[in-house]
């Protein structure tokens, strides 16, 4: 289990990681004129140790470098709709 002050740096870390995400997909989709490009669906940093995946306002924390990352995203995409 986190402690409340890695939780609340994993929050500060997902809302800044979500914005960056969100600011990259909209000017690819401005350059290209491509859509279809946003919002994004999900995000993963992945790591040796620990990788972690976003979708939405959910955020999850994955031991391991061989963890299921494609599986959690549509778990947590599925989530997000409840």
């Amino acid at each position: 289990l986190m402690g409340r002050d890695d939780m609340v740096r994993l929050a500060q870390f997902a809302h800044d990681y979500r914005r960056m995400i969100q600011g990259n997909a909209d000017q690819l989709a401005m350059f290209t004129g491509m859509r279809g490009w946003t919002p994004p669906h999900g995000w993963i940093a992945r790591g040796e140790v620990q990788s972690v995946c976003g979708v939405g306002n959910l955020v999850c924390v994955v031991e391991g470098a061989d963890a299921p990352l494609n599986e959690i995203l549509l778990e947590l995409r599925e989530i997000s709709h409840w």
